[in-house]
């Protein structure tokens, strides 16, 4: 559930990349950013913790990312 919001996300990142909308360096850090929550998302997926849950972890990990 979670990884395929996180695949929906960075397609449409990489359509504003190819349309020239977002700079070389933020597109590729955004990416790597994802990539390692989609691996923290496919970890919680599997373990037995509610939904609501493994979706919340995964949003605080997105604001804690975004004012770092």
């Amino acid at each position: 559930m979670i990884s395929n919001d996180i695949r929906n996300l960075k397609a449409s990142m990489k359509a504003h990349y190819e349309c020239g909308q977002l700079s070389p360096g933020f597109f590729n850090a955004f990416l790597a950013k994802l990539d390692a929550l989609a691996e923290q998302a496919e970890g919680m997926e599997r373990s037995s913790v509610a939904p609501h849950a493994r979706r919340s972890c995964v949003q605080l990990e997105l604001i804690k990312g975004g004012q770092s």
